[in-house]
């Protein structure tokens, strides 16, 4: 079995430009995890955070792991231009595998955190905004609001002494 060939400073020079890249793969799956997060629905800032927190790992792990497969392929390479070469392919599949996953897990987190509990009655909901209250509770609510400014509205006709507040049909 053959040793991988010794590349020597050149390697240290190759891997100080190839980092930048790395570092900006890195960045790039950060962005791509909150825009997944956002992707998903408007979440209260701790939810955002947490769901844009596990896009980014998510991320960074495939990013670390297809770069550590990728370099063992790299390593395997006898020739130096084609071992240069294969290596910014890796880093650049490397980064858009790692901003697609930070991207999508980034969302599918986002869609998880969007239950709520209702403040009026207990129960769980979905909503892609933040509501203290689930529908049927809102829609109580209204039902109960629109009974009780119909019944002030018919007590202050009566106060008034007129009988029948509806116009007929012909009259003027």
């Amino acid at each position: 079995m053959m040793g991988a060939p010794d590349f020597g400073p050149l390697v240290l020079i190759v891997w100080t430009i190839l980092s930048i890249p790395i570092v900006l793969a890195g960045i790039a799956t950060l962005l791509a995890g909150s825009t997944g997060a956002d992707a998903a629905a408007k979440l209260t800032k701790g939810r955002h955070l947490l769901a844009t927190m596990c896009g980014t790992l998510a991320g960074w792990l495939v990013l670390a792991g297809f770069l550590l497969l990728g370099l063992q392929v790299v390593a395997a390479l006898r020739d130096i231009a084609t071992a240069l070469v294969s290596l910014g392919i890796v880093l650049l599949l490397a980064s858009v595998l790692a901003a697609t996953a930070g991207y999508w897990i980034g969302k599918a987190f986002g869609v998880m955190l969007t239950r709520y509990k209702c403040m009026s009655c207990g129960g769980v909901f979905r909503t892609n905004v933040w509501s203290p209250k689930c529908k049927m509770c809102i829609a109580e609510d209204d039902r109960s609001a629109a009974e009780w400014a119909h019944d002030n509205f018919e007590s202050k006709i009566r106060e008034l002494g007129i009988d029948d507040a509806t116009p007929h049909v012909g009259e003027h």
